[in-house]
């Protein structure tokens, strides 16, 4: 197989599951009034599965351009690929609100890894000729995701359970993981740097508490 084939299949599949994580992330949003009465929570509450899986996207992010300088882009996703499955079995066997809440911050995971190696992957193997139209290709992806998210998530749940968001979007998680493995390659820098952990843990701290407090009539949780 041609190199630029192989390139465009790594993109591929790392541009998969960042369509399914992002397509993850808002899908549930029209589930919210049945998650009230399934797990007799308050609205203000069962918001945070889609709160808690953007909280984390925007805390982990910091990490990324570190891990990607240390780590080979390969493992990365095998580890956003899995991550993704793990929360989707979560979140689809549940009877739990918290057990919820925890398998969607770690799909949230999934997303943030993925779609910094989509990006690496364009920018360092794509021929300047077809950069502008892989770009473009990413920019489509997480632009389409979100807007599609609620139109899945209303047509699973009309035909189906919610549980089936779910279930429908393990298959094409397997997918990206097996071309993940086969296509990703790159070359780590390996520089020496130091990680910022203390700075990532006080932004952490500070995002969560901008949104935990919130309106004095919208509180956080309500467990």
């Amino acid at each position: 197989m041609e190199k630029s084939s192989k390139v465009n299949l790594a993109i591929f599949s790392a541009g998969l599951m960042t369509f399914i994580g992002i397509l993850n992330e808002t899908s549930m949003n029209v589930t919210y009034p049945l998650l009230v009465k399934e797990f007799h929570q308050p609205l203000a509450t069962v918001q945070w599965i889609t709160t808690a899986y953007l909280l984390t996207v925007t805390i982990v992010m910091g990490t990324t351009a570190y891990l990607l300088k240390q780590v080979p882009a390969r493992w990365l996703h095998l580890g956003a690929a899995l991550a993704f499955i793990c929360g989707c079995i979560i979140c689809a066997l549940t009877s739990s609100f918290p057990l919820m809440l925890a398998g969607r911050i770690i799909q949230g995971i999934a997303t943030v890894f993925s779609t910094p190696i989509m990006f690496q992957l364009i920018f360092t193997q794509v021929p300047k000729q077809k950069l502008g139209l892989m770009t473009g290709f990413a920019g489509m992806i997480i632009s389409f995701a979100p807007a599609l998210g609620p139109t899945y998530g209303s047509l699973v749940v009309s035909a189906a359970s919610w549980r089936m968001i779910f279930w429908l979007l393990l298959p094409l998680a397997l997918v990206s993981l097996i071309g993940g493995q086969v296509y990703i390659r790159n070359q780590v820098s390996g520089q020496k740097e130091k990680f910022d952990a203390p700075s990532l843990l006080l932004l952490g701290l500070a995002l969560f508490a901008i949104i935990y407090a919130g309106p004095a009539d919208c509180p956080g949780f309500c467990f």
